[in-house]
């Protein structure tokens, strides 16, 4: 994802640095200027956000990593091309991002009338598929049902999907530029029905297509105005789309979707480039 996502910035004409310690493994790609991370990557990052035009960050929520690391470039928010803090912050609650979007509308696993019997147990604030469970009706689920760390829903049976949007939402540009909903996807994880995420393959039908990018358009217009590129995990059939989580930061599903558009992805989250 890194390394898509480098290559997509030196090819619509950008000189990119990134910080680079002796733990990566990847090569840097062609053309990529590696920043010597040292002991103190917020030091680091604070530097050299003063010589680029723009930054984006590639963390995941939980323990509240991308959130701090969002903190980082408080003062940078003109050359942000990720999502705004508020963004963020709202989006890592899974609770509450599920309230805020089923209040406008949008189908919830928890307004959802009839399921499968099975029952998800996730982190609130976690992220992917750490420390996610799926246990049968009738389980005791008390002691997660009452913390704030838990969410219990019901299991949505169906087609697990990802649909990225690229946000043009900024008091820096005009309130008329709409989300991009790009391409949903289907997800694919190495254990069913929930397991780590594999990869995103282009092959769900026009319905759930359909069905995909109308929620994602309602989930937009439910949250708070941002930048940058985001996606939102689903669950479709062939009459609904359920929304599971929106995930405030680049996702794998960048991969597949750089190959499936025509156009660099990159070029859509950069100004004036809408």
């Amino acid at each position: 994802m890194r390394t898509a996502i480098v290559q997509d910035f030196i090819k619509a004409g950008f000189c990119v640095s990134s910080p680079v310690d002796e733990r990566v493994v990847d090569p840097i790609v062609p053309g990529e200027i590696a920043i010597p991370v040292g002991h103190n990557l917020e030091t680091t990052l604070q530097q050299a956000v003063a010589d680029t035009d723009f930054v984006v960050v590639i963390a995941p929520e939980c323990d509240g990593i991308l959130l701090r690391c969002s903190e980082w470039f408080a003062d940078h928010d003109a050359k942000r091309l990720f999502p705004s803090h508020e963004f963020i912050e709202l989006c890592s609650d899974k609770k509450k991002t599920l309230q805020i979007v089923a209040e406008n509308g949008v189908a919830t696993p928890s307004a959802v009338a009839t399921h499968s019997g099975r029952f998800v147990i996730k982190p609130n604030f976690g992220c992917g598929s750490e420390g996610i469970r799926v246990v049968e009706d009738g389980s005791d689920l008390s002691q997660f049902r009452e913390s704030a760390e838990w969410v219990v829903e019901p299991f949505i049976d169906g087609v697990p999907i990802s649909v990225s949007v690229i946000s043009r939402a900024s008091p820096k540009t005009s309130p008329d530029n709409s989300p991009l909903v790009l391409r949903p996807l289907r997800q694919t994880f190495d254990t069913e029905p929930i397991g780590a995420f594999v990869t995103a393959i282009d092959d769900l039908n026009d319905r759930q297509i359909e069905l995909g990018r109308a929620a994602a358009r309602q989930i937009c217009n439910a949250l708070p105005p941002t930048v940058g590129y985001f996606g939102i995990d689903m669950v479709v059939d062939e009459e609904r789309a359920v929304v599971i989580e929106v995930n405030p930061r680049l996702t794998d599903s960048y991969c597949t979707l750089r190959k499936v558009h025509e156009f660099n992805l990159v070029e859509k989250m950069l100004p004036h480039k809408m």
